[in-house]
């Protein structure tokens, strides 16, 4: 889309005022292609990888969260019975006492409610953790975290920047160029 976006712009304007006989701009001069691909692949590679970071993250805070509301999680956690490597079902209704982060979860996972046959306005965290916990072991993983993180910049506005980023970045250069021809 980035590309498309970036190149159809000149290379429809090179046809309309008649520049194309010798080939499209991005043929002619493969740096306006460059910088499309180049532009659209980081937006591609960083989406996935500042996900994962966010679901690093949701995982530390609840964690964290259910610490701090139980009595016996950090000596669980001392002596090695608690995993740090995902949350248990009794950690996340823990961290869903807090309504900031309930009411986070249940709209991230509004659509998902619904497509379940799940009718009601205010799911209990048990119901949201089921829709959660793909594999049904009883236990959300990094990956299944992720989804949760996915489903909440769905449409987000860190979403929107980085398209708008990638995007603009193709589409300045297409117009930097174009204006250097005369083509304004």
């Amino acid at each position: 889309v980035g590309c498309l976006s970036s190149l159809g712009g000149g290379t429809l304007n090179s046809i309309l005022f008649g520049y194309a006989k010798n080939g499209v701009p991005f043929a002619k001069d493969p740096r306006n292609l460059m910088v499309a691909l180049v532009s659209s692949v980081t937006t591609f590679v960083c989406w996935p990888i500042i996900c994962r970071a966010l679901a690093e993250e949701r995982l530390k805070t609840i964690q964290e969260t259910a610490q701090a509301k139980s009595w016996w999680r950090p000596a669980a956690e001392h002596v090695g019975l608690v995993r740090k490597d995902g949350i248990s079902k009794s950690d996340f209704l823990l961290a869903c006492e807090e309504d900031a982060f309930y009411n986070k979860v249940r709209k991230a996972l509004k659509g998902v409610a619904r497509s379940k046959g799940l009718r009601t306005a205010k799911p209990t965290p048990e119901q949201l953790f089921s829709l959660i916990d793909v594999d049904n072991n009883g236990y959300l993983d990094l990956d299944e975290i992720q989804k949760l993180v996915l489903l909440e910049h769905n449409g987000s506005v860190t979403r929107y920047t980085i398209d708008t980023v990638a995007l603009s970045t193709s589409s300045v250069h297409g117009a930097a160029c174009a204006i250097s021809r005369g083509l304004h």
